[in-house]
């Protein structure tokens, strides 16, 4: 409803079935604020929960997976007549820049990091917590159990990348048309043998060999896939399992140079 006078003059615009649940719909459709949909749920989010502090001038939407992001981002911004525009943002996890691009393309952003617990392992994050905290840490420490668990993750890592790069390829791609059985024959091959798994494997693998070699522990944050890395930083502080999570986020909440640094991993357009 667009606009109403007393008695019976009504103004309406019809909103076309679309992917958005409607109870969903109606809570946002009014929103001034931009959208905001985020990866998790409303009761256990760690994502929104970090959003929410960020990025205090959006509605801040979680919507469950990253599919569920990117349909509700399209979805959203095709209906006329709304008051805002909205966008998504979805953990990198083995994107490839193509994919970036196309997805941005369409108000659909990446953090900077692998997965969104990772933005609690930056350097000067974790610095700047244990001051507030009135906490002595080595932070080589952390660096150096997470290069070595990398290391030892190197495989699934670098399959993991190849497993997506490949749904990827399925996903964009097009097999050219045949007007023959031979000719369609011929173009399956030509599509299939675009997909090189193991080159990919081998240039991912050789990619992550090098980020352990230099100890490159800025980049290896931002592409190592793996929630539970936050252990490391509890074995540090002397916290028990989940604690770091919990007290980082309190820590953030409070902080404006923490949500700074914190913001770094975002895009500016955000």
């Amino acid at each position: 409803m667009k606009k109403f006078i007393y008695p019976n003059r009504w103004e309406v615009s019809p909103i076309d079935e679309d992917v958005i649940p409607e109870p969903l719909l109606m809570e946002i459709l009014g929103s001034k604020k931009k959208i905001l949909f985020c990866e998790g749920d409303k009761s256990n989010s760690l994502d929104s929960k970090i959003y929410e502090i960020i990025f205090s001038w959006y509605t801040v939407i979680p919507v469950h997976s990253c599919k569920d992001v990117i349909a509700y981002t399209r979805a959203y911004n095709k209906i006329p007549n709304k008051l805002s525009e909205a966008y998504g943002i979805v953990d990198s996890d083995f994107r490839v820049k193509e994919q970036v691009d196309k997805l941005e393309e369409e108000n659909i952003f990446t953090t900077d990091v692998a997965e969104i617990e990772n933005l609690f392992l930056d350097k000067t994050f974790i610095q700047s917590f244990a001051r507030d905290k009135d906490e002595k840490i080595n932070i080589n420490n952390i660096k150096t159990e997470i290069i070595q668990q990398l290391t030892k993750d190197i495989e699934i890592q670098s399959s993991l990348f190849v497993s997506s790069k490949i749904n990827f390829y399925f996903s964009e791609a097009n097999m050219s048309k045949g007007k023959t059985k031979d000719e369609i024959e011929k173009n399956l091959q030509d599509f299939n043998s675009a997909v090189d798994i193991n080159n990919w494997y081998c240039e991912r693998k050789s990619y992550l060999q090098e980020l352990i070699k230099k100890a490159d522990y800025n980049t290896i944050i931002k592409v190592y896939n793996n929630k539970g890395l936050q252990v490391f930083v509890e074995k540090i502080f002397g916290y028990s399992k989940g604690q770091y999570r919990k007290k980082a986020l309190d820590f953030l909440s409070k902080s404006q140079n923490a949500q700074g640094i914190i913001r770094k991993f975002f895009p500016k357009l955000l």
